[in-house]
């Protein structure tokens, strides 16, 4: 077992034992010395939880705190819980994969950036719906700065109550992010829960992001006006074997190593002076455009082939 996994199940275990003498002391004529033993099991979950911070940044570790605040003390089902959290990370993934392939210098793929941002579980908070979740930042600090951009354009958009503001925001974060925005909103209205959002990166401290139920009232509002498509447009260099291409249609087909299958539209990527051998590997530079309309949630993602940089090695 690793150290962090060791603390984490000291952790796991403090809260359960708390938790029993909390019910046990809530009981007519118990002891008040139980009240001094969750005092004093309080200060050791505290004491381990930092132990465990410590441990994570140790082990280049970024830590982040995601609460759950149902309204009036409902208690949500466990489906709804995995709703939330599993909306969360996809909103937090779509906008990190923007800002990081943005950033990049290594040609760094959309898909590629999604899966550096996958969460890690951490642990449980005591006397709350939340959990402590871990993601790597690596050693060269690039993700780290990505990571915190990529946390600030959430709080910024989450305060969004505007279809302008919105719009305003979607040429930053992406417009796949709008779609995943609205997923995430709906997954805490459906059972009317706020949330609080507590990112531990390097570098400056920032507040906590505190989104209350009536704040994603007027996000989803907001989205329900914007009956216009957002359009964001991304351009890469991939390398891939090009399937097949169509003159007459202008048309074009590739499988791209990170990617998959695309297919799409070019106009001079292959001309009488500019050949292409088919089928044949290439390094070559893809325009990606999606358009959202928030307002439905319909996207649409269109590819178009700038130029054929140079042939690949088989």
């Amino acid at each position: 077992m690793s150290a962090l996994a060791e603390i984490r199940d000291r952790i796991e275990k403090t809260v359960i034992r708390i938790a029993e003498y909390e019910k046990a002391a809530a009981r007519p004529n118990s002891p008040l010395s139980l009240v001094a033993n969750i005092r004093a099991l309080e200060k050791v979950q505290a004491s381990l939880e930092r132990e465990f911070e410590n441990l994570a940044h140790e082990e280049e570790l970024e830590i982040c705190r995601y609460k759950l605040l149902p309204e009036h003390g409902q208690r949500p089902s466990i489906s709804a819980i995995a709703d939330a959290w599993g909306s969360y990370q996809d909103y937090f993934s779509s906008i990190y994969a923007t800002v990081a392939t943005r950033n990049s210098t290594k040609k760094k793929t959309a898909r590629a950036a999604r899966q550096e941002s996958q969460f890690g579980f951490g642990y449980t908070f005591s006397g709350s719906i939340g959990v402590v979740l871990t993601i790597p930042a690596g050693v060269d600090f690039a993700k780290a700065r990505d990571l915190r951009e990529a946390s600030e354009l959430m709080r910024r958009m989450t305060k969004i109550q505007t279809p302008e503001a919105l719009a305003g925001l979607a040429e930053n974060a992406g417009a796949p992010a709008i779609t995943k925005l609205g997923e995430w909103v709906q997954t805490h209205l459906a059972f009317g829960a706020g949330a609080s959002v507590d990112w531990d990166i390097g570098g400056p401290p920032s507040p906590p992001l505190l989104v209350q139920v009536q704040e994603f009232k007027l996000l989803k509002q907001a989205m329900e006006r914007a009956t216009e498509p957002i359009k964001t447009e991304t351009e890469h260099t991939v390398t891939g074997k090009l399937e097949g291409a169509s003159m007459r249609n202008r048309t074009f087909e590739m499988t791209i190593d990170s990617e998959g299958e695309v297919s799409g539209n070019f106009l001079d990527a292959i001309s009488e002076a500019q050949t292409a051998e088919l089928p044949q590997r290439y390094e070559a530079v893809i325009r990606t455009t999606t358009s959202v309309t928030p307002s439905t949630g319909r996207s649409r993602v269109s590819h178009f082939l700038v130029k054929l940089n140079h042939k690949l090695e088989v």
